[in-house]
C-alpha cells in the first residue's frame, strides 16, 4: 500500500490482484517471485520454494543451489518496491513492515536486513494485531479514561492469536500464541489427501506444486460459488468439489484455532467476559463457516473483518501519523512532505498464501481473484 503526501492511499497490484504470493523459484542464476515462480514450478519443480520464511533465517537449498533465505525474502520485497516505483513515478524507499506480534528481536532485525537488501529503508516495524485492532475498533471511539480488551484471530497459512488492551494513548499486546499447523497450509494438506488419497509431501515435486496451485484456486472460487470442477494431475478426469467438502476438511483445523484463541485469553489472565471484541482476519476467514467453527471451541463467534486478508495493512496505513498534515510551528502553513513518501508493506507468515495456477492445469470454473497474508498486501511467508 502506497501513501501519498496528501494522505491518500493506493493499493498496489500484482499479477492482476492486490495480494502477492511470497513463493519464489531459484534457477538459471535468477530468482523469480510471485506468479512467475508458480509458473516455473511446473517445469522446474526442484527450484521452487513455497515459503522462504518457513526455512528459517539461515540458508536453504533450491534444486542444486544453496541460497540465503534472506535473499529470497528480499527478492519478493524488491518486486514490491519496483511496483511501488512504477505507481509513484519515482523510487519509494521508506517502508513500514508489519510483523507477527510474537516475532522476537533477532527475527525483526533479520527482516530489516532483508528489506535493506531490497533497497527499502524500514522506518517502523509494526505488530499485525495492533494495526488490525486500530482499524477494526479505532481508539477514537473509546469512552474517556476507559480501556478495551480485544481478541484478534489471524488465520492465513498458519495462525496467530493475540489479546490486546486498547487505551486512548496506545494499544498493547497482553498475550500472543501461534500454531503454524492451524491455518491454510494444513487445510491444503488435508484437502489434497482427501481428494487424491496421497499426502501432499508424498507427491512428486512437479505434481505437488501443480496440485497445490489448483486446490488453492478452487478454494478461492468456493468463497463465491457452491461448486467447482477441477482437473487434478494424475486423476482419471475432472473432479467436482462442493463447498461443503472443503468446510468439512477444514473443520478440525478451525476448531484448533478456536482452542488456541481460548488458550490465549487464559494466558492473558482474562476470561471471555473481559473481552470487548473478537475479530477474525486473514485469508482463511473466507472459508465458509470459518467463524462458526472457531466459535464452537472458543465460546464466542468472531466477527469477520471487511477485506480480512488486508485488514492489518489497511489499519497501519489509516493510522499512520504521517497521514495528518503537519504544520511548521509559528508559520501557520502546512509543511509539505516529499511526494509519495512511503510504502506500507505486510510481511506476515500467517497471512498470504495466494498463487497462480499454471495454465496447463487451471481450474476451468474458477475465476476468483487472489486471496492472500499481504497484502497490497504481501506476505513473505
Amino acid at each position: 500500500m502506497l501513501m501519498r503526501a496528501d494522505g491518500s492511499l493506493h493499493l498496489l497490484e500484482f499479477d492482476g490482484g492486490v495480494e502477492m504470493s511470497s513463493a519464489v523459484h531459484v534457477g538459471d542464476g535468477r530468482v523469480a517471485v510471485g506468479a512467475q515462480a508458480w509458473r516455473q514450478a511446473a517445469t522446474d519443480p526442484d527450484g521452487f520454494v513455497l515459503s522462504p520464511l518457513r526455512a528459517g533465517t539461515g540458508q536453504l537449498t533450491a534444486g542444486t543451489i544453496t541460497v540465503d533465505a534472506a535473499d529470497l525474502v528480499a527478492a519478493t520485497l524488491r518486486q514490491v518496491a519496483t511496483e511501488a516505483a512504477r505507481a509513484a513515478g519515482e523510487p519509494v524507499h521508506d517502508a513500514q513492515l508489519l510483523v507477527p506480534a510474537g516475532a522476537g528481536p533477532r527475527h525483526r532485525t533479520w527482516l530489516r536486513h532483508a528489506a535493506r537488501n531490497a533497497g527499502l529503508h524500514v522506518t517502523r516495524l509494526v505488530d499485525v494485531p495492533v494495526t488490525a485492532a486500530n482499524r477494526l475498533a479505532p481508539t477514537a471511539l473509546l469512552p474517556t479514561a476507559s480501556d478495551r480488551m480485544m481478541l484478534i484471530i489471524d488465520v492465513g497459512a498458519g495462525c496467530e492469536v493475540s489479546v490486546l488492551r486498547q487505551s486512548m494513548q496506545q494499544t498493547d499486546v497482553l498475550a500472543t500464541l501461534d500454531d503454524q499447523d492451524a491455518g491454510g497450509d494444513r487445510i491444503d494438506a488435508l484437502l489434497t489427501h482427501a481428494l487424491t488419497g496421497t499426502a501432499l509431501d508424498d507427491l512428486p515435486a512437479a505434481q505437488r506444486w501443480t496440485t497445490l496451485a489448483v486446490l488453492r484456486a478452487a478454494q478461492q472460487a468456493l468463497a463465491q460459488q457452491a461448486t467447482v470442477t477441477i482437473p487434478l494431475p494424475g486423476a482419471a478426469g475432472p473432479l467436482v468439489v462442493p463447498v461443503g467438502h472443503v468446510t468439512q476438511v477444514a473443520q478440525p483445523v478451525l476448531e484448533r484455532v478456536g482452542e488456541l484463541a481460548a488458550e490465549t485469553v487464559a494466558a492473558a489472565d482474562l476470561t471471555l467476559a473481559d473481552i470487548h471484541g473478537v475479530h477474525l482476519i486473514g485469508g482463511v476467514a473466507a472459508v465458509p463457516g470459518a467463524a462458526e467453527m472457531i466459535g464452537a471451541k472458543l465460546g464466542v463467534v468472531p466477527q469477520i473483518a471487511a477485506q480480512p486478508s488486508i485488514a492489518a495493512v489497511a489499519g497501519a496505513a489509516e493510522s499512520d501519523p504521517a497521514r495528518a498534515t503537519p504544520h511548521t510551528p509559528g508559520t501557520g502553513q502546512p509543511f509539505r512532505l516529499p511526494p509519495l513518501r512511503r510504502i506500507l508493506l505486510l510481511g506476515f507468515p500467517a497471512l498470504c498464501r495466494c498463487c497462480c495456477t499454471p495454465t496447463s492445469s487451471r481450474a476451468p470454473t474458477s475465476s476468483a481473484p487472489h486471496r492472500s497474508a499481504g497484502t497490497a498486501a504481501i506476505s513473505t511467508s
